[in-house]
């Protein structure tokens, strides 16, 4: 495998380096090969996709304000519902070995968010309506229902 007139044996002949053994270049097919198998056969699409939030929204309970709570957590784990029993000994358990910072809470809002009450605390009663008509602009339909403001409030009548 002398290369022929690929780029990479001109510039290693002209920085007048010696050729490559021929095991690399075998070496370098043969992984590659391997990875391109290895991605087509075994690494399929998964059935049930993994997401950082639930794509199915909860179904209404007749709560006046319901909550979301992610599926995964950070190293401070905010809106981390509180658990009990054996839940809230592995929560002390995770804590104790550094995976989170400190256990869930009040202060780290464990009862949940809604999409008009994400981000910095000094924001979080404000601007609520810029919020849902910029997600009624990005969902191309306006936010309805329990999550929407008026459901909220508790304006909406109930089903």
């Amino acid at each position: 495998m002398d290369g022929g007139s690929s780029p990479p044996w001109r510039v290693r002949v002209g920085m007048m380096q010696p050729a490559q053994p021929w095991f690399f270049y075998a070496l370098t097919r043969g992984v590659m090969a391997i990875n391109w198998t290895v991605q087509r056969w075994f690494l399929l699409p998964r059935i049930y996709p993994s997401f950082p939030v639930k794509i199915d929204l909860p179904k209404p309970t007749g709560e006046r304000c319901p909550k979301l709570h992610p599926n995964k957590w950070q190293y401070r784990p905010w809106y981390r519902p509180e658990s009990i029993g054996l839940g809230y000994l592995q929560n002390r358990f995770l804590v104790a070995i550094g995976w989170y910072s400190e256990m869930p809470g009040p202060h780290l809002k464990s009862s949940g968010y809604r999409l008009e009450e994400m981000g910095p605390f000094k924001f979080e009663n404000s601007a609520h309506e810029e919020v849902m008509q910029k997600a009624a602009e990005l969902q191309g339909c306006p936010v309805a229902g329990p999550w929407s403001l008026e459901g909220r409030r508790g304006d909406e009548p109930s089903p």
